[in-house]
């Protein structure tokens, strides 16, 4: 999740990266309760979307090693992803037995419709606040 030199991290990647960072902090607080916490679809898009966002894609294996997912895990919902027309799986040029995880335009749009935070906040429900 590196920016080439000189590139400068748009406004959603960075506040992406610091979903996910806060995401893995929580993961790795409640450990002890296993994926009791997890949302591994929500995970699985972040990661690409940050990578997708810098010109880059991941490799399903490269998916599993930064969201510390099992690799069964990962491809199971990178089809469920795809079946919602979230994320396509690429051939890779360079080695033909690799598949790259890359958002569709749909998801990259809602992506960064979320992450600009555009709407107003909710009201906080009673007791909350």
């Amino acid at each position: 999740m590196t920016n080439e030199p000189g590139q400068e991290i748009s406004s959603h990647v960075r506040f992406a990266v610091q979903i996910y960072l806060e995401r893995l902090r929580r993961k790795f607080a409640f450990a002890d309760y296993g994926t009791l916490f997890g949302e591994p679809a929500w995970d699985l898009l972040l990661s690409v979307f940050i990578a997708t966002e810098q010109g880059g894609a991941l490799s399903v294996t490269q998916v599993s090693q930064t969201t510390d997912l099992p690799l069964s895990t990962v491809q199971r919902y990178a089809g469920l992803l795809e079946k919602r027309g979230l994320l396509v799986r690429i051939r890779d040029d360079s080695d033909a037995r690799r598949v790259l995880l890359r958002l569709t335009c749909i998801a990259s749009l809602k992506m960064r419709a979320f992450l600009e935070r555009s709407e107003p906040m909710p009201q906080v429900p009673a007791g909350l606040n």
